[in-house]
């Protein structure tokens, strides 16, 4: 059955009735005493149904007698779209009347950021530099394929660093990214194994040999960047 945010019914004793009792996220919304914001994520995947009964909530900031803390500041609804191919059929249009609608994509610099303060692998982030056309590359396969995005690369980061055999290391590659994308991120590690020793540069910064082809001074620059403290 579709979840009702406004609470579960709930009969209260003495009475001949049922009262709504809040719950989870509803309970918190209307009790919260500091700043907060809402976040409902995969919305266009719920029922029209859930969709609708969040309606009031945002309209009217109350459902069923209950109204929501004056510090529940914003509510945001996370989604695909529905060309997306992730089970998005639609968004009722009184729930899109009710917000401003913002289409995000993946950006380089932004994504080197959060790359280099979550631990992804030196040799991703330099990729994403030298091929910044291969950091997302959306298109809905019909096959069992997956595409590049930063999303993907993180997570064959964490693949690759849990110790994965060389002889797994391409059908891994490939079946995170995508054949073409991989296939070029290979190369590209290859190139990074041939590298000078970035510990070694930082050690002897004056006479440490220094890369001339660009992919290799990225290959580089990154390592050195993802060692900085």
């Amino acid at each position: 059955d579709p979840t009702v945010p406004g609470g579960l019914p709930w009969m209260t004793n003495g009475h001949e009735y049922a009262d709504f009792k809040p719950f989870g996220n509803a309970y918190r919304a209307i009790k919260a005493i500091k700043p907060t914001t809402w976040v409902l994520d995969d919305f266009g995947l719920a029922t029209a149904g859930t969709q609708g009964s969040y309606m009031q909530w945002m309209l009217a900031g109350e459902l069923n007698g209950f109204k929501l803390s004056a510090h529940l500041t914003n509510f945001f609804l996370l989604t695909n779209r529905r060309l997306d191919r992730s089970g998005v059929q639609s968004i009722l249009e009184a729930v899109k009347g009710r917000t401003t609608i913002v289409t995000l994509v993946p950006h380089l610099d932004d994504s080197v950021d959060w790359a280099l303060t979550h631990g992804v692998r030196a040799d991703i982030i330099s990729f994403w530099r030298l091929r910044p056309d291969l950091l997302w590359v959306w298109r809905a396969a019909n096959d069992m394929e997956n595409h590049p995005n930063p999303r993907n690369w993180a997570r064959l980061g964490i693949m690759l660093d849990s110790g994965i055999s060389r002889g797994n290391e391409m059908a891994v590659i490939y079946g995170r990214v995508g054949p073409g994308a991989g296939g070029e991120f290979i190369a590209h590690r290859r190139m990074c194994e041939e590298l000078p020793d970035p510990d070694g540069v930082i050690g002897n910064p004056m006479t440490a040999p220094i890369p001339v082809e660009p992919s290799s001074l990225y290959a580089l620059t990154a390592a050195l960047a993802y060692r900085v403290t």
